[in-house]
């Protein structure tokens, strides 16, 4: 994989790369902003894990389908992600404890919002779910504490325990009446 991180903590990733590795930048301290190009397909298991400085992900709007496991699990100054399009699956825990996420938008095609991916992501306040979503999986959204409103798609028909649990400023949540397990 060839990249570059610069002084000033830009980590750029060149074009030709299809996939970025299992804990290829882990703990690294240094990245500030990472920019993908739209050769990366899949961002591996725990990539960018304990990037405590880490900023802002730029990801080209065609590319990454698969963000893996733990991918910026820990990235505690994580304040901007904006999901490609072309993402179709997104790990477990692939953004745990990202405290200042502010707000997501989960692409089209995105079918299962998987175990912990978003818990403790203390900050944030929306999120747009697709109209593809099926399930929800334990501990989704577990103590998002700032999400205040949430829609739930009529496809999703699973919501799993503790989904939405200590979420302090959730208003209201609209379901699927046809939902077969909450």
């Amino acid at each position: 994989m060839d990249y570059r991180i610069l002084e000033d903590g830009i980590l750029i990733i060149y074009n030709g790369c299809k996939k970025i590795p299992a804990r290829a930048f882990y703990n690294n301290t240094k990245i500030k902003i990472v920019i993908i190009p739209k050769s990366v397909r899949k961002i591996g298991r725990k990539a960018f894990y304990l990037c405590g400085n880490l900023e802002e992900v730029i990801i080209h709007t065609h590319g990454v389908q698969f963000i893996g496991d733990k991918a910026f699990c820990c990235c505690f100054k994580l304040a901007r992600f904006d999901i490609p399009r072309t993402v179709v699956r997104i790990g477990k825990s692939a953004f745990d404890t990202c405290y200042v996420l502010k707000e997501i938008d989960i692409p089209h095609g995105v079918s299962v919002i998987e175990a912990q991916t978003f818990m403790n992501c203390s900050f944030l306040r929306r999120i747009r779910l697709p109209k593809t979503l099926k399930v929800i999986r334990y501990m989704a959204f577990f103590g998002c504490g700032k999400l205040s409103v949430c829609k739930i798609p009529k496809s999703v028909y699973i919501i799993e325990d503790y989904a939405f649990t200590c979420c302090f400023e959730l208003e209201s949540v609209i379901l699927n009446p046809r939902m077969k397990l909450l």
